[in-house]
């Protein structure tokens, strides 16, 4: 019953063209990796709306750039496993039994911990509390479970390469034997952030810098030796030519090994940005919806925008 009533929804609200497209993927040879999400922190502000999604079986999720809908099939069925992104992955406890219960444990969740200054990133949790997180799903999972970023990288007037290394040092000694890995890259300056950027030195009076490679390279074979010491591996995100000279491995933040899944290489590499290594997934998050308001991210423009959207999607999800 439950079958018939999401294809009959599906049909209705989605037309003819939309339904053929939906059932070739379907019946196609991969299951879905659901990312959740790149673009918004779902499992910190949205894992509720997430649980309902799942329950029903189905999510409407809009296009970013031209706003039309599409529904992704959540049954566990069709669903291969999770990649979860977030800054404070507490609030998705709690919904992880019924996770393990019906999709399995193939997921796994991408951590970002910088502890940069406030006027950088002004509402990000405290280190303690995401230390606490960390043992019950280490404890739950493994301490591969975690996926540590160390990213971006912000060199400015009020984080240089010292306040880097040391801030890196500390972290490294909190998350020993918590983690395995830590993936890390250079602040991307696109136009929002750019924007963001500006703002910051005009009304801080804090200048961000781009930094030539080869100081790029000397500054992660330094993070090398700090992480190494620690048992950690550092890897790169998009850092192809900094990972050549450093010889640091590069990443690939959505892949199968991590989600343990039988059908290893039936995935095509599907980059989601210039470099990157990570395999197909279907995100399921919107843009301008997190409450982090850190200033460098790339998924929000507008703070009160996110405010705005979050009242919203609570509620609706990330449809129009």
């Amino acid at each position: 019953m439950k079958t018939r009533v999401f294809y009959l929804i599906f049909f209705v609200t989605f037309g003819l063209k939309s339904s053929e497209l939906f059932m070739n993927n379907l019946f196609g040879q991969n299951k879905l990796i659901i990312s959740a999400s790149r673009r918004t922190d779902i499992p910190a502000f949205y894992s509720d709306w997430l649980r309902k999604q799942l329950e029903r079986g189905y999510v409407v999720v809009s296009n970013p750039f031209n706003r039309k809908s599409k529904l992704v099939d959540l049954r566990p069925e069709r669903v291969a496993g999770f990649v979860f992104w977030t800054r404070f992955p507490a609030n998705l406890v709690k919904h992880l039994d019924y996770i393990d219960a019906h999709y399995g444990p193939h997921h796994y969740i991408n951590l970002t911990i910088t502890n940069y200054p406030k006027v950088l990133e002004p509402a990000s949790p405290n280190l303690l509390r995401l230390v606490t997180s960390i043992d019950v799903l280490a404890q739950r999972y493994g301490e591969n479970y975690i996926k540590w970023r160390f990213d971006p990288i912000i060199i400015s007037t009020i984080t240089p390469k010292e306040w880097i290394l040391e801030t890196f040092y500390t972290l490294c000694q909190k998350l020993s034997g918590r983690i395995r890995t830590c993936t890390t890259s250079f602040v991307d300056f696109y136009t929002k952030v750019t924007k963001n950027f500006s703002s910051l030195q005009n009304r801080h009076r804090i200048q961000v810098f781009d930094i030539e490679l080869d100081e790029k390279v000397e500054l992660i074979q330094q993070l090398q030796q700090i992480s190494k010491s620690f048992g950690i591996e550092l890897q790169l995100c998009c850092e192809r030519e900094v990972s050549i000279y450093s010889r640091c491995l590069e990443s690939r933040c959505v892949n199968t090994v991590d989600l343990a899944l039988d059908n290893r290489n039936g995935y095509r590499a599907k980059p989601s940005r210039n470099q990157c290594n990570c395999i197909e997934s279907v995100d399921i998050g919107f843009y301008d919806s997190c409450l982090f308001g850190c200033v460098y991210c790339y998924a929000n423009a507008d703070y009160k925008k996110s405010v705005d959207n979050y009242r919203k999607f609570k509620k609706v999800g990330f449809c129009f």
